[in-house]
């Protein structure tokens, strides 16, 4: 059968499928307790009322699924489209090789300002480059114009997908694995590892994001 539920401080309608009283509803909204309701209880009261979340509970919760991690990362990706300006740290690694063989390791430290998911401006602040012995010539990518023409949020035909990009929605769940990690920003924050669920997939990003628990702020 099919039931349509209205669900407190959301706007709109959630239409759910082949659902059976015996069934129980969990409801998580970001800021409020998780909440969980038999079918049945929910057909006599039409309404789910979730109370608020206080903040030992914000940092003490444990998510142990998926979807909710990837619930942070999206958030996260609304906020960092609507974000005006932000100073941060910015970390490239790349490895370049040639027929499985590393010939070139790289690391790079920069002063980013972003507004938006867009890079202003963007200051070398250290690097090291380190070279394998090999005869053959390779082509090599200058770092900064990598990092000028990425953004984590907009899709690119040059770079690989991340999570952060909204026009995957539901579809990241299919492409990466989420994991909880320690969080080294301390309370309120939430370590999230992801990995494309393919370990051969190239054009998935892997990595690691840092987000406030209470307004979904990418920590740097």
């Amino acid at each position: 059968m099919t039931k349509e539920t209205y669900l407190s401080n959301t706007v709109g309608i959630v239409k759910i499928s082949d659902v059976f009283e015996t069934d129980t509803l969990t409801f998580i909204r970001f800021g409020y307790k998780r909440i969980s309701k038999a079918v049945s209880d929910i057909i006599k009261t039409n309404e789910i009322y979730l109370p608020l979340a206080s903040q030992d509970d914000l940092d003490n919760s444990v998510s142990t699924t998926e979807i909710e991690l990837y619930s942070y990362v999206r958030e996260a990706s609304k906020k960092l489209w609507k974000k005006p300006v932000t100073n941060c740290r910015t970390y490239l690694d790349f490895t370049t090789s040639m027929d499985g063989i590393d010939i070139e390791m790289s690391r790079f430290y920069y002063n980013t300002l972003l507004q938006g998911s867009k890079i202003l401006n963007i200051t070398l602040k250290s690097g090291r480059v380190g070279l394998v012995s090999n005869k053959n010539g390779f082509a090599n990518l200058t770092p900064s114009l990598a990092l000028l023409k990425f953004s984590p949020v907009h899709d690119s035909r040059v770079f690989p997908f991340t999570p952060l990009q909204s026009g995957l929605d539901g579809d990241a769940l299919d492409l990466w694995n989420f994991k909880q990690i320690d969080a080294r920003m301390g309370k309120g924050v939430i370590g999230i590892k992801f990995t494309p669920k393919n370990p051969n997939d190239d054009n998935l990003f892997r990595g690691e994001i840092w987000i406030n628990k209470t307004n979904h702020e990418i920590k740097t």
